[in-house]
């Protein structure tokens, strides 16, 4: 499957020239995007595992364990977009100059 996000960031760079909205407007736009199916996953993700290992059946730890599989998955997202654009670039993608 590839990654969409080489044609999303085209697609950005020529919106932007076009002075349509900023690169905040489009990280913002993207993370309210991503946030629902991300806490789905991830609070089914959490429910099971943590269940499913044993861990100490406390509320608060469950919260606590679900918010750093949380932080790993979020920062993962957006690592992973860094290096695809990264490396589309190197390999000689499409670029469109600001």
């Amino acid at each position: 499957m590839a990654s969409p996000v080489p044609e999303h960031r085209d697609l950005f760079y020529r919106e932007r020239r076009q002075k349509l909205y900023s690169a905040a407007t489009m990280l913002m736009a993207y993370v309210i995007h991503i946030l629902p199916p991300t806490l789905f996953s991830v609070l089914a993700f959490s429910s099971i595992l943590y269940n499913a290992v044993g861990l100490y059946p406390a509320a608060d730890r469950f919260w606590i364990y679900t918010g750093v599989v949380f932080a790993s998955y979020f920062i993962g997202e957006f690592v992973g977009i860094f290096f695809v654009c990264a490396l589309w670039r190197l390999v000689g993608g499409r670029h469109e100059s600001s």
